[in-house]
């Protein structure tokens, strides 16, 4: 099994002509700001007022006015991770920005057994419905709420199996809502960003027991 595509979504109000790669090049991240430096001009796609995307060697990183997005197509766990650091780095530099909230998106590649059997195995660990085929399914669960520096974060996993193909496709979206103590205003997004990558393991967990390990 394999984590192929790794992205983080954050909703807000965004201002998307202030993510150009030099931007991040003046970062408090020397790992990134050199992969800022070194992207190509040609790579930088977009940069206005509305929109903005821009690519380096491990990531794409987009914005509109609503929402901003850093993907991975990586299967590497370092890679992956430093998404994280880069996303809670962005956002402490733009504290002032308005979030509502994020999302963790992962894609997940493996080896399903062609057997009836495992096809029902597979369905009944997502709760699908017995006459979904068990070809492409989707299922949605809300996992908890918990709180996190009194700011509470409402959880809810999306998951879409494709089996009808080899190897099986597993889609998966981790949605966090925050919700401010009346009267609050700020918080710290990179310890709620930390927070939910936590809950990545229970993913993994979940597309593991359905896509052969080996894989």
């Amino acid at each position: 099994m394999k984590k192929t595509s790794f992205s983080i979504v954050i909703a807000g109000n965004m201002n998307p002509a202030i993510h150009h790669p030099a931007w991040y090049a003046a970062g408090d991240l020397p790992w990134f700001a050199e992969e800022a430096r070194q992207s190509d001009s040609d790579d930088v796609l977009l940069v206005t007022v509305q929109a903005s995307r821009f690519k380096t060697s491990n990531y794409v990183i987009q914005c509109t006015q609503g929402v901003w997005q850093i993907t991975t197509t990586s299967s590497d766990a370092t890679v992956q991770g430093r998404a994280v650091e880069l996303a809670a780095s962005t956002f402490a530099r733009l504290h002032e920005t308005p979030v509502t909230a994020f999302g963790l998106n992962a894609e997940y590649r493996g080896e399903l057994s062609a057997s009836a059997t495992d096809l029902t195995r597979a369905a009944g660990l997502l709760k699908a419905p017995p006459n979904s085929g068990f070809r492409a399914f989707s299922f949605s669960e809300k996992i908890e709420s918990i709180e996190v520096s009194d700011v509470r974060l409402v959880r809810v996993l999306n998951l879409m199996v494709t089996a009808d193909q080899q190897p099986a496709v597993i889609q998966s979206n981790l949605d966090h809502r925050i919700e401010l103590p009346e009267g609050a205003s700020h918080f710290e997004l990179g310890e709620l960003l930390r927070e939910a990558v936590n809950s990545l393991a229970m993913v993994d967990s979940r597309a593991q027991d359905m896509l052969n390990p080996s894989a």
